[in-house]
């Protein structure tokens, strides 16, 4: 999920893998904005989502990087042109063409990940891991230089402070996955990285322009969630996003009538 670039009051969002190759645009009340078809795509297991300004304009980027069961050795990004909506916010066109595609693999084996950002005053694409323990964080460039063809994503580190599951947590829903990252966004202003997992979100801070990989390496500050036992719409919280401004954070879930919860951020 991530907002968008173009228009106020408007987000993107995906399905999960099995589902057909489309995007969908959605508004701050959760209404329905638009249905569009990816061109040339395939959604094998479509886990990650981040919109950016791009060089040439506002930009989408779907990651296909679940694995569940660690059977790929490759995988997909594709980045789209941002869909325009016309001023009634209905569909100009349903479908749209895949701008580039990155394919990578990882420098050390076979790893399922949910969670990408891209930062692009930095061209990287960030993907945190899922089921490692603990996450790791690589990057592949946002431009790379051996253009379609398969490149090596570099290893920048590991996220050792997200806390693990309590007792009590392991005798709830997701139990051992309470911890496992699932999303992963950045701040406007490159200030933030925004951690999802099953319970609770993570703010991790950046000092000036270092590495996102030192930034993700220090201690969070934890956004509680409400418990997902207790809320049957936020019960596999899969998607976050900060807002436009910077100001709030957005999180929902997977599956059919997912709510979708929005948390003011204070100093």
């Amino acid at each position: 999920m991530g907002p968008s670039h173009a228009a106020r009051d408007l987000f993107w969002a995906i399905n999960d893998g099995g589902n057909g190759p489309f995007l969908f645009a959605f508004g701050g009340d959760g209404r329905s904005r638009g249905r569009f078809f990816i061109a040339r795509a395939k959604n094998r297991d479509w886990e990650g989502l981040d919109t950016f300004q791009g060089p040439d304009g506002p930009m989408i980027l779907i990651a296909d990087i679940g694995d569940n069961d660690r059977v790929h050795d490759l995988h997909t990004l594709y980045l789209v042109a941002e869909p325009r909506l016309d001023r009634a916010g209905s569909t100009v066109s349903p479908i749209v063409p895949v701008n580039r595609r990155i394919v990578f693999s990882y420098p050390d084996g076979r790893h399922d990940a949910e969670a990408v950002a891209v930062d692009p005053a930095e061209n990287i694409i960030l993907i945190l891991t899922k089921r490692d323990n603990p996450p790791l964080l690589y990057e592949v460039p946002l431009f790379p230089e051996s253009g379609d063809q398969p490149i090596i994503a570099r290893k920048a580190g590991a996220v050792e402070r997200i806390p693990g599951p309590t007792p009590v947590d392991l005798l709830q829903k997701y139990g051992l996955f309470r911890s496992h990252p699932t999303a992963l966004d950045l701040s406007p202003d490159h200030r933030f990285a925004l951690v999802l997992t099953y319970k609770d979100a993570y703010l991790f801070r950046r000092d000036k322009k270092e590495p996102w990989a030192v930034s993700l390496s220090g201690e969070p500050v934890p956004v509680f969630l409400p418990l997902p036992e207790a809320h049957t719409d936020l019960r596999q919280r899969e998607a976050a996003c900060f807002s436009s401004d910077g100001r709030a954070i957005y999180v929902t879930s997977e599956g059919i009538e997912a709510g979708l919860y929005r948390w003011n951020l204070t100093q």
